[in-house]
């Protein structure tokens, strides 16, 4: 008995993990589209959502619309993208074709400028500039750009 009961403990924990987190309510889904036919049709889509919101009662509801594969998107990578282009575009006029050099040199200075140094508390001190590092790195960064 003392061997089945934790036994039967462990299955029930496992049962209920697989149901995972507890999403708001939402309206009813049909099996491709989702609840997308609730928006169909409607000229301003912000009040249909509204109104649906309103009839079931829930400042905050769960909506699937239509089947998207999962597919894990790093949006800030995504955002300096676009802004990398759109910045070179306003300054060349066509796209830049070395774009992932500079962004991984963006990248680089994001780091070095919003890094902590102790350099920056000590700037007169020489001995603390060398050992933060962060002078070494922006000079190798330079260097590499170049």
């Amino acid at each position: 008995m003392s061997v089945l009961f934790p036994l039967l403990l462990l299955i029930k924990l496992k049962e209920h993990g697989r149901h995972g987190v507890r999403l708001p309510p939402g309206p009813w889904r049909l099996p491709v589209i989702g609840s997308l036919h609730r928006l169909i049709g409607k000229p301003l889509v912000h009040r249909a959502l509204a109104d649906l919101s309103r009839s079931l009662d829930a400042p905050l509801m769960y909506l699937k619309l239509g089947e998207v594969p999962g597919e894990k998107v790093n949006v800030s990578k995504r955002i300096a993208t676009v802004i990398a282009d759109a910045a070179v575009r306003a300054m060349i006029g066509d796209r830049f074709e070395r774009r992932e050099e500079f962004l991984e040199a963006v990248e680089e200075l994001n780091k070095l400028a919003s890094a902590f140094s102790l350099g920056d508390l000590f700037p007169s001190s020489w001995f603390v500039n060398f050992i933060s590092g962060i002078t070494r790195r922006a000079h190798a960064n330079r260097l590499k750009r170049v």
